[in-house]
């Protein structure tokens, strides 16, 4: 459920058919930030935005750890939830 209040933003109705893909696309374009074509949601009516911006795709990057190295907590806490079942596989190894 999402409230809405402010410029391009119809008072009193009630927008049906939005989608949770919907949220990130229609966030960028009230903020006027480009919406990736790649996105899985789009920028519904509502808003009143007359032609949202768009670019290919924001995944541009890599990801990366700031080091692979995990401390003793966390590798007893996966261990555990790996013994309850919630995690499969093998521990990754040092």
């Amino acid at each position: 459920m999402i409230f809405a209040r402010g410029a391009h933003i119809p008072k009193g109705e009630l927008v049906e058919g939005m989608s949770v893909n919907d949220v990130t696309p229609l966030i960028l374009a009230w903020l006027g930030i480009p919406v990736g074509e790649d996105m899985d949601g789009s920028v519904p009516e509502f808003p009143k935005i007359d032609t949202p911006l768009t670019i290919p795709t924001h995944d541009t990057g890599t990801i990366e750890r700031a080091s692979d190295h995990r401390p003793a907590s966390e590798q007893n806490r996966m261990e555990e939830l790996r013994a309850l079942g919630y995690i499969e596989g093998d521990a990754p190894r040092e």
